[in-house]
């Protein structure tokens, strides 16, 4: 292994580190957002019903 080569790999890791932990992040905020509008949902629902 050439210490070029270490430098790439060194340099794609936190990369790809970081692209990962920000599509989780995406992830973990549409999630919330889909809940949030869900629990919406549900409370015209109950409105509707009462």
């Amino acid at each position: 292994m050439s210490p070029f080569r270490f430098m790439e790999f060194f340099l794609l890791l936190p990369a790809s580190v970081l692209s990962v932990s920000s599509a989780y992040a995406t992830f973990l905020v549409i999630e919330n957002f889909r809940s949030k509008l869900d629990v919406h949902k549900v409370e015209g629902r109950m409105l509707e019903v009462t």
